[in-house]
């Protein structure tokens, strides 16, 4: 379930010279930078690439790619640490004090039906910002990390790579990537690559990308509902209380009460009434009875 990982390597970490002989004997592709205080020396191996400075060593890559060869398929967290030990085997250093810059845990889905549905249900979380890309990708985006949803088929068609999807099967994308407090994220005392060894850490990691689901609001379409009233007022309510269980609910509502759409004493009184009707549900939503589930299986699967 990891798959993208960043990290950097101190120079006191490995021996530079060792390291150029794996480049040039070892990897595909190769250029040097020249910049003010040294040379950069960059090499690529499979989907990797790694940049040797006069500082550190940076490497950056998809575990699953590695491991797999595509992410189409979901590498199981309890291989991270056996992909880990190829990639040391690949560079001839140990890796255990890299620190770690960016780490994406995702998993690709096989869904009953077309993905722009479910990214049609899903709706920005309070404190993201939100990106999306013609009806096949949808980002939330906070500071420190990105919550991304995408159609896993058009991403591979577009990359025109050797990777095969069967034609009769929907696949959707679901990732977060912790970009910033990685620290904070594996609660552990550093960020050093060795936490992922860690049968605690890999579960913490799996448990942020389920909680981060769980906690995006889900609009739901509008089924079939009976009006309730006697009175104008209570018409007017009636059709107020369906508009805003349509709406995937308070809490979905209130989360979108955000900066730009007024100013601030408008806000609270929009929050207000929205609090003031209480916990009032969401329709069940067309889809996300099949997503809730998948979701949670893969996520209790792969609990170790």
């Amino acid at each position: 379930m990891i798959d993208t990982l960043h990290f950097n390597i101190d120079r006191r970490h490995y021996d530079r010279d060792k390291i150029l002989k794996v480049f040039y004997e070892k990897f595909k592709f190769k250029s040097d930078t020249r910049y003010t205080f040294g040379t950069s020396i960059k090499a690529t191996y499979l989907n990797w690439t790694f940049r040797l400075t006069g500082k550190e060593l940076k490497c950056s890559g998809s575990l699953t790619k590695l491991w797999i060869g595509n992410n189409l398929q979901n590498l199981p967290i309890c291989f991270v640490p056996m992909a880990l030990k190829k990639l040391e085997e690949i560079l001839e250093i140990k890796l255990g004090e890299a620190q770690i810059k960016r780490i994406d845990v995702g998993c690709t889905l096989p869904v009953s039906n077309s993905c722009n549905l479910y990214l049609d249900m899903l709706v920005r979380p309070a404190a993201y910002s939100i990106t999306s890309y013609e009806n096949q990708t949808k980002m939330f985006r906070k500071w420190d990390n990105t919550i991304v949803f995408y159609d896993k088929r058009k991403e591979i068609e577009a990359r025109k790579t050797a990777v095969s999807v069967p034609q009769d099967i929907n696949y959707l994308r679901y990732e977060i990537r912790h970009i910033k407090r990685i620290k904070k994220v594996l609660e552990t005392k550093n960020c050093n690559l060795s936490n992922l060894y860690s049968e605690i850490v890999l579960n913490r990691l799996m448990a942020t990308w389920y909680e981060s689901y769980r906690q995006t609001p889900k609009l739901s379409k509008v089924s079939d509902f009976m009006m309730d009233y006697e009175t104008l007022d209570q018409y007017k309510m009636s059709l107020i209380y369906e508009g805003v269980r349509s709406f995937g609910g308070v809490t979905t509502l209130l989360s979108d009460v955000r900066k730009p759409k007024g100013n601030r004493f408008s806000r609270k009184r929009i929050r207000d009434f929205l609090t003031k009707m209480g916990n009032v549900e969401p329709f069940n939503p067309v889809l996300q009875e099949e997503l809730d589930r998948k979701i949670e299986e893969i996520y209790l699967q792969s609990l170790l």
